[in-house]
Formats: structure tokens, sequence, C-alpha cells
């Protein structure tokens, strides 16, 4: 029963750590990273709930669709030598673009 207890409750610090909640920071990195396209962890991450979301470096580039940042009060951060590129063939529009912050989030920096 004792081990059950332990098993449970690592089980939640390890889930909160994944998911960003109650997190202070999160590095994209941990929830992956594709050259070709690393949309879906970049999004995941600024979705985390973390208040701190760090782009760090890797290989390659980070190819992303745009990215949508709706919580407030999170600071984003690159790490030196990181691009974020936008995917080619995938930006048509003239209001397409990278970063969309304007959808009720503030205090984003």
């Amino acid at each position: 029963m004792k081990s059950a207890a332990i098993a449970v409750a690592a089980w939640a610090a390890f889930s909160g750590a994944v998911n960003g909640a109650g997190l202070g920071t999160v590095k994209v990195s941990s929830y992956g990273f594709d050259p070709q396209d690393s949309t879906r962890f970049l999004q995941t991450a600024f979705d985390s709930g973390a208040r701190k979301v760090v782009i760090d470096r890797q290989a390659g580039d980070w190819i992303t669709l745009p990215l949508f940042i709706t919580n407030s009060n999170v600071e984003v951060v690159l790490e030196d030598g990181v691009t974020v590129a936008a995917k080619r063939g995938e930006f048509y529009g003239r209001n397409d673009c990278l970063f969309d912050i304007n959808r009720g989030a503030h205090d984003v920096i």
C-alpha cells in the first residue's frame, strides 16, 4: 500500500513537470525537437502554463507553423544562437505571423 502511494505521488509530480503545471520554467526541447517541423513542441510549451518558456538551442533551427500564445504573464526566452523560422510554403497571407499573442494574452515578454 505504501509503495502504491509513493508511485502515485511520483507520477503526479512527473506529469506536472511534463505539462508545465506549477513550473516556473520549461525548455521547449523537453517536449521534443523535429528539424522539419517543431510546431507541436513549441505550442505545447506555450500551452503548458509555465511562467517562462525557453526556446533552447538545438542542432538546427526551430521550424514552425504559426504559434499562439494565449497565456498571460509569460516570458519567452530564446537562447543565444537560436533561430525560430517559418516553415517554407506555409505562410501565404499578408497578416500571417510566426507568433500570435493577440488573443487576449497580456504581459508577454
